[in-house]
């Protein structure tokens, strides 16, 4: 998109100078926008899109101020995402970033920049709706929640519900309302039609630990018939199986996703963590046990030399302590000594053994904490 719009900007400075800088500027990218964006599915992250966004600048601003401001735009396009509020339309997510921000909101949504918020809504909803989407774009998911439930108790037979209940869930997903979304879920079956809806379902399931039944949605959109839908049923599927530790299986949905289809890095990133953890020799509580004979030996197995040498120390000394005071004759002193001995001795083991479980426990947990589950 970047270098379509900046080859509209090299035409317009080698053919344009005899035309009105703003109305060829804005007649340039209104062409893009009418023939060229739609062969490329609407793919700006951004919204207002790049265009849009360079249409309402040459719009607002002078010729050079507009040309600064959509060159930064397109400079900005897709990176530092975290940076930008994110909000929910059209089935996708989209990040804020608008031509003027205002603290000032119009009835209609103009003063902040909302002049075509959801394109696929009826005309005469918009105006319901605009308010809710701005509440969405600038993170007040409450009050959003709110205002897509009034739409939804006041239009019963919107054409729309299906994208209004997936705005609804992405709200109630953002302020960690799990149950609600699942409950509301179940009881609208024509929902299950809709796969974003499914997919928030599916992760509003694993986070309110019902990872069973986040598996079996996630399983049954591994057939939709849209690409992406496959994508992300493999992938959170993958996520879940590695969070219960079963590296093969998580491998085994990473591996039937396309490189084309997901971020590369992040996809290879827990390929590996995937292979690490098949690879992971797990300590043995019963050879760490068995170590333990010889003080402090569990521990130097578990990998902590500094417990194992505490371990050989004090249980040498009470050990030795013991054998003096019999062979002085003082069994009473010899008699808490020896106690001592054998309660520090069998802790020694004790504490081999349940290091190993912990250690083997810990690389898990670790590992799979490395894989993050997000919508």
């Amino acid at each position: 998109m970047k270098l379509i719009l900046l080859f509209l900007f090299f035409i317009f400075f080698t053919t344009g100078m005899n035309y009105s800088e703003n109305d060829l500027s804005r007649g340039l990218i209104q062409f893009y926008k009418d023939y060229v964006s739609p062969t490329r599915g609407f793919s700006c992250s951004m919204y207002p899109s790049c265009s849009s966004y360079g249409m309402e600048s040459f719009q607002k601003y002078d010729f050079f101020t507009a040309l600064m401001k959509t060159s930064d735009r397109l400079l900005r396009c897709g990176n530092d995402l975290s940076q930008y509020r994110k909000f929910f339309i059209d089935n996708n997510i989209r990040y804020f970033d608008p031509v003027v921000f205002t603290n000032q909101i119009e009835q209609n949504g103009s003063s902040i920049g909302l002049t075509a918020f959801n394109p696929d809504i009826a005309s005469d909803n918009k105006a319901d709706l605009s308010f809710a989407d701005y509440l969405v774009s600038i993170g007040n998911f409450q009050n959003a929640s709110l205002e897509f439930q009034r739409y939804l108790y006041q239009k019963p037979n919107a054409l729309d519900r299906e994208k209004i209940f997936a705005a609804l869930f992405f709200s109630y997903y953002q302020l960690k309302q799990y149950s609600e979304i699942i409950k509301q879920y179940k009881s609208n079956p024509q929902l299950s039609n809709n796969s974003e809806i499914a997919v928030i379902t599916g992760l509003s399931y694993f986070n309110n630990n019902e990872p069973l039944n986040a598996l079996d949605l996630f399983s049954s959109l591994s057939n939709s018939d849209q690409k992406e839908t496959r994508y992300k049923s493999c992938f959170y599927q993958g996520i879940i199986q590695a969070r219960f530790y079963d590296w093969e299986k998580a491998l085994f949905f990473f591996d039937k996703i396309d490189y084309q289809d997901c971020d590369r890095t992040k996809l290879e990133e827990y390929r590996k963590y995937c292979r690490e953890g098949m690879l992971y020799q797990e300590k043995s509580p019963l050879l760490a046990g068995a170590l333990a004979v010889i003080p402090g030996l569990g521990y130097l197995y578990n990998g902590y030399p500094m417990s194992a040498l505490s371990a050989f120390i004090l249980n040498g000394l009470l050990i030795w302590g013991t054998y003096e005071c019999v062979q002085m004759g003082n069994i009473p002193l010899g008699i808490i000594a020896g106690s001592t001995a054998i309660v520090w001795y069998s802790g020694n083991i004790y504490g081999s053994i349940k290091q190993a479980e912990r250690e083997n426990e810990k690389f898990k947990n670790i590992l799979s904490l490395k894989f993050e589950i997000e919508l």
